[in-house]
């Protein structure tokens, strides 16, 4: 029966991120369409992927320390030492994007080529769109922590997609011809705008911290703590993100933009079995870590496997519609994108396999065994570019989606047996 309420907890969450997942995949199949053709959207999906990195890079692990702190703060009342972390957590934000704006200045100085993609006006507005999204990531983490996953997921996920259909509906009722690069200018303007106003409404939604707590000293032992987690957090979602991002990386280096194209489309629709997983982990991590600061080991076994479970069941359902209605699905993007049915199933099953073994992602980091996850990444990215490079070459986008479920499954099977074999927590479904 508590297994049963603690699935209730996750409805109204999934509930908005399946409206987010349906905004999603109508934004993406009108840009295809928006698009010149497959070519074009397989460069605008490159550059995406880059933008993507550099926000990875610019959060510096901010965001997953926020969901860990806040949540442990809040139950323990040390109120104050929210606010220090937050000082904390966006000085090293800033910090970053200043840097990233030299690096962007002295390759715009230099006329340097090595970015083929977008032109130099677009790198220039990556500096501040990159800045406001990790700003904003790092907000969402303090609303997941605060207990408020529900806002974070309305401003993150609803606003942004639903802004790019009503401007590629624009562009298919007057017959704008849209490039790549102009698809990106736009993605950037739009995420400008989302940016700003979720930092804007998370800010007067998170309670007011009394700001006397400026006055008070913060042990040096806490402020360790934060750099070694978030360092750790850090290179764990970097990893993350270059094992997710790879593939479209080595793709655009071995293959044509078509087909990189037909492969970020059934990556897209691949994650769809994962989604219920992704979704629910904004209410694991907060949970995670205060069962485990309590040293409530039993109840959290007992939470993760019933959670594990209902995402599992849910996964099993969309793969089994992946692989009966796929190519059904795939022609809405346009008759070429039948061609991704196959990678569709592979990556599918891979994402079948993740949902399986739960969030052990989240209970490593949750748990402060973040290097236990560094090394299963590292050992994961290795494995991955050598399936990389040997696959793609032989199969195509067949080989990239086994290569890239290669990669995924592995990690999460590693840092489950580590977790299990160190702590004595198993995430698995069953």
């Amino acid at each position: 029966m508590n297994g049963f309420k603690r699935a209730l907890d996750v409805l109204p969450v999934l509930c908005i991120k399946s409206m987010s997942v349906l905004l999603l995949f109508l934004s993406q199949v009108l840009l295809a369409r928006v698009c010149g053709g497959p070519s074009e959207f397989g460069d605008y999906v490159l550059w995406l992927t880059c933008l993507n990195l550099v926000v990875v890079i610019l959060k510096a692990g901010t965001d997953t320390g926020a969901i860990r702190y806040f949540s442990k703060y809040i139950d323990t009342r040390e109120y104050f030492l929210m606010r220090k972390y937050r000082e904390y957590a966006l000085s090293r934000v800033l910090a970053l994007s200043c840097f990233f704006g030299i690096v962007v200045g002295i390759y715009c100085f230099y006329k340097l080529n090595f970015v083929h993609v977008v032109d130099r006006g677009l790198i220039i507005l990556l500096v501040p769109a990159a800045f406001l999204l990790a700003h904003s990531q790092y907000r969402r983490g303090e609303l997941i922590g605060g207990g408020f996953p529900i806002i974070s997921e309305l401003l993150e996920s609803m606003i942004r997609p639903l802004l790019l259909i009503i401007f590629a509906l624009l562009a298919l009722e007057y017959g704008y011809d849209v490039n790549a690069s102009g698809l990106a200018k736009v993605y950037v303007f739009i995420l400008i705008f989302t940016s700003m106003s979720a930092f804007y409404l998370a800010s007067i939604k998170l309670p007011k911290i009394n700001k006397t707590s400026n006055t008070m000293l913060v042990d040096q032992e806490i402020i360790l703590d934060w750099k070694v987690c978030t360092k750790g957090m850090a290179v764990n979602v970097l990893l993350r993100q270059c094992v997710k991002s790879m593939d479209i990386l080595l793709c655009s280096v071995f293959l044509d933009s078509g087909q990189v194209a037909f492969y970020a489309v059934s990556t897209r629709l691949a994650d769809l079995v994962v989604f219920t997983l992704s979704s629910a982990n904004i209410l694991f991590a907060p949970r995670i870590s205060v069962l485990f600061s309590r040293g409530e080991k039993k109840e959290l076994n007992i939470y993760l496997k019933n959670m594990s479970l209902f995402v599992f069941v849910i996964g099993l359902v969309l793969y089994c519609i992946l692989v009966l209605f796929g190519e059904r699905i795939l022609v809405i993007y346009g008759e070429e994108y039948i061609a991704g049915y196959s990678s569709l199933i592979v990556l599918g099953l891979g994402q079948l396999v993740n949902s399986f073994f739960g969030p052990t992602g989240y209970l490593a980091s949750m748990t402060g065994n973040q290097d236990q996850l560094t090394k299963a990444l590292i050992f994961s990215s290795v494995l991955s570019s050598c399936a990389y490079i040997i696959l793609i070459p032989l199969y195509g986008i067949v080989g990239a989606a086994t290569a890239s479920m290669l990669g995924a499954v592995s990690w999460n099977i590693i840092v489950y047996m580590r977790m299990n074999t160190l702590e004595g927590l198993k995430s698995k479904a069953f």
